[in-house]
């Protein structure tokens, strides 16, 4: 049976911004983001650390999406950006420091799914990311999995894919700009739980019945 599973960011230092060029780093900032904006501004990205994802180790992740709801409209070209998620079973909480994100990024899952051609946005509407069904089974395999736990996931351009357009990038509510639950960044997946073999036989119940 599949199921589905909604979480959203519920914590101010549970999203954050970073731009490579300049440097720039938010750990409360209004927006996540993705993108370029010229040359002077660009490879831009984001962080998301969702709570409580109740998935039991060995279940099959049948689909899955990052749904932002645009805070701003932007029409720039050429948006190109890759969705990850950190390689660790329980990640915490952001520290208020670029560099401790840095190599948290640094860290992320073989599998990164491409949101490219990102087209114009218009402000307050949602949109979901391509499928990410192959991040999220990444991190549900792994050996130290358990249901219950966090996960961070990525959204940025920080390999510059993007431009050179300005305003080639697209940006949604942060918590802390979000007021209803709706507008926080959003993680969707459906699941179905591993396969539960036939119980064993009771020998007890097998002499009652001799």
């Amino acid at each position: 049976m599949a199921i589905a599973l909604i979480r959203r960011v519920d914590a101010g230092n549970d999203d954050c911004t970073r731009r490579l060029t300049p440097a720039h780093w938010s750990l409360t900032g209004a927006y996540v983001i993705a993108g370029y904006n010229g040359a002077v501004n660009k490879r831009w990205g984001s962080g998301m650390r969702f709570l409580n994802i109740t998935i039991p180790k060995g279940s099959t992740i049948n689909e899955a999406h990052l749904n932002l709801r645009a805070l701003n409209g932007y029409a720039g070209n050429s948006v190109n950006s890759r969705i990850s998620a950190e390689d660790v079973a329980n990640p915490p909480v952001f520290a208020d420091d670029a560099g401790a994100f840095d190599a948290r990024w640094a860290n992320r899952t073989a599998a990164r799914i491409e949101w490219d051609n990102i087209p114009a946005t218009i402000d307050d509407q949602e949109y979901d990311s391509p499928d990410i069904k192959a991040v999220i089974q990444e991190i549900v395999d792994r050996g130290d999995w358990a249901s219950g736990n966090a996960i961070v996931i990525f959204w940025e351009d920080f390999d510059d894919r993007s431009g050179p357009d300005a305003f080639a990038y697209r940006d949604a509510f942060s918590y802390e700009e979000a007021v209803p639950d709706d507008e926080k960044p959003t993680l969707m997946i459906n699941y179905s739980e591993p396969a539960v073999g036939m119980p064993g036989l009771n020998p007890a119940l097998l002499e009652l019945a001799t």
